[in-house]
């Protein structure tokens, strides 16, 4: 069954009754962790810091070249 984004107030509420539903029948297997999901924000910041980090290799990489050729 595919996820059919809530449009109208009705199509809300049946959404809301079924994730209320499902979450009642939740079962919880011996020795298993939660797969928790992984949030777009906390993906985005890691990308950034390795960027920034490639950009500070870089600057110092640039800044050592010049002190050999200075």
């Amino acid at each position: 069954m595919g996820y059919i984004a809530p449009v109208t107030q009705f199509d809300y509420i049946q959404y809301a009754n079924r994730t209320v539903e499902a979450a009642g029948k939740v079962r919880i297997v011996k020795g298993a962790a939660p797969i928790q999901p992984i949030r777009f924000d906390q993906v985005l910041e890691r990308e950034r810091e390795r960027e920034r980090e490639r950009e500070r290799e870089s600057v110092e990489g640039l800044n050592q070249i010049q002190i050999m050729l200075g």
